[in-house]
């Protein structure tokens, strides 16, 4: 379990995120659409340029819609560095499970 006061999050709005450029670093993003209270979390060695993409439209689709519908959502970066865990798989499922990422989620 990582230690949440190692982890050094960033939350930013989807505008924040897509008007701004960000260190190149490995990580996770959860997208919370507060909306509908759903979450899509990922993953990716550059991990502000694939949360980026989510709400430019070029990855998860669903997620893309709810935002251009007019949904409200923050995203939070999460390093791996300092998270206390090795993997970003481990990390990633980590965040699943606290926000029950794999029940009423995006895909």
């Amino acid at each position: 379990m990582p230690n949440e006061r190692d982890i050094k999050p960033v939350t930013l709005t989807p505008v924040q995120l897509l008007s701004n450029e960000y260190p190149d670093i490995e990580g996770i993003y959860i997208c919370y659409n507060s909306t509908k209270h759903r979450y899509h979390i990922g993953m990716s060695d550059h991990v502000y340029a694939m949360a980026q993409r989510v709400f430019a439209g070029e990855a998860n689709k669903a997620v893309y819609q709810d935002y251009r519908n007019g949904d409200a959502f923050s995203v939070t970066i999460r390093p791996l560095e300092g998270s206390g865990l090795y993997t970003l798989v481990t990390l990633a499922q980590h965040y699943i499970d606290r926000y029950g990422a794999n029940e009423d989620t995006y895909a």
